[in-house]
């Protein structure tokens, strides 16, 4: 355990979260360890960063107070992996920074197809089990389609996609552009990304070429963008804040009635120690939708599925049927109409829905 002061830190902000390491290690059967040494360094307070593993590890800290008391202390996971799978939050730190690394490779990588006129690239990106990355990035890279793990990979849907390609490339014969197809890593057990190519290109009738791309680990590298910069920021010195304020109702104070303070000292001067098994003071802080919350860890066992390590809830699936729509499949651009199916998640928000979005905050005063 080393201490961070101001200087140490300085410059982190251009390294993301290389600076703290990786471990995916669980406190599984070295529970007594982990207890022992937070006990020997007077942990009083644990702020954790990471992804679904610092997530279950949280929580087994959590279910494990009673039998060690060193893990009766506030704890908070501040969400942070490219995959965004992390239940309790809708946006992880690092999702968008490589969600640009991938708009920007499909860019350059749709250029390169361009030049030939007649060929697709299906290129693979991370995400897990999640297909965050995958539609994201598909929607702002204008990827023909994508394939996630949420929908998966059969025949019906290389068919369809297969026949969308077909009658593209026949119709702008001579003046076709390169198309990019996104496929998550686990979007299938069978249908890798080299076979979805070699199907491509068997079943293409000679109006377009297939290659592959695997963009890899340099998802997980390069700048911090401004967003999530500025959501870290944030979730960290919410974070901080909330754990002072949980230790501080968390103070200890033994035979509390035959104890006299002096008013102009503080009690922390005097009773240092922190001791809380709550439920409510093991969280994670997440954005969901324009607010910052904190929820109960044990709050979110019921919305998440610890097989696949994902949440339960899909909040972003409706940008998934975007893509369809705006890459043409389904849709009959000559005698109009479309088949594939949209439902808006735009909502309309009347005087009230704004005070009490606002109103609270102290940013309206009142609405005419």
């Amino acid at each position: 355990i080393s201490e961070l002061d101001w200087l140490t830190v300085d410059g982190w902000t251009i390294a993301g979260g290389s600076r703290l390491g990786t471990n995916r290690d669980q406190p599984g059967l070295q529970m007594g360890a982990v207890a022992y040494q937070m006990q020997k360094h007077n942990v009083q307070a644990l702020m954790v960063v990471g992804g679904f593993e610092a997530f279950t590890a949280v929580l087994e800290l959590g279910r494990n107070r009673t039998q060690y008391p060193a893990f009766c202390i506030p704890m908070v996971l501040v969400p942070a992996t490219v995959s965004n799978n992390v239940p309790g939050t809708e946006f992880s730190l690092g999702a968008d920074t490589a969600a640009n690394v991938i708009v920007r490779s499909t860019d350059m990588i749709k250029q390169s197809a361009s030049s030939n006129r007649r060929r697709v690239f299906v290129i693979e990106v991370q995400g897990g089990n999640c297909g965050f990355l995958a539609v994201t990035a598909g929607l702002s890279g204008g990827s023909t389609t994508v394939y996630t793990p949420e929908e998966g990979v059969d025949l019906t849907r290389l068919q369809r996609d297969i026949a969308h390609l077909r009658a593209r490339y026949i119709k702008e014969l001579g003046r076709s552009e390169g198309r990019v197809t996104l496929c998550n890593e686990n979007a299938s057990k069978i249908y890798s990304t080299e076979m979805i190519a070699s199907i491509y290109e068997a079943e293409s009738g000679g109006f377009y070429g297939a290659r592959t791309s695997v963009l890899g680990h340099l998802q997980q590298g390069g700048t911090p963008s401004p967003l999530d910069r500025c959501r870290a920021n944030t979730m960290a010195v919410d974070s901080v804040n909330w754990l002072q304020a949980r230790c501080w109702d968390a103070m200890h104070i033994p035979n509390e009635n035959n104890v006299r303070l002096p008013s102009d000292q503080l009690k922390r001067k005097y009773f240092p120690c922190v001791y809380t098994d709550a439920p409510q003071t093991a969280a994670v802080i997440g954005v969901v939708g324009s607010e910052v919350r904190f929820t109960p860890i044990s709050d979110l066992v019921v919305h998440t599925d610890f097989a696949r390590r994902v949440p339960r809830t899909i909040w972003w699936e409706a940008s998934r049927q975007l893509i369809d729509i705006l890459s043409g499949v389904g849709v009959d651009i000559e005698n109009g109409g479309c088949v594939s199916e949209y439902k808006s998640c735009a909502v309309d928000l009347t005087a009230d829905d704004l005070m009490r979005l606002y109103g609270q905050h102290g940013r309206l005063a009142k609405l005419s």
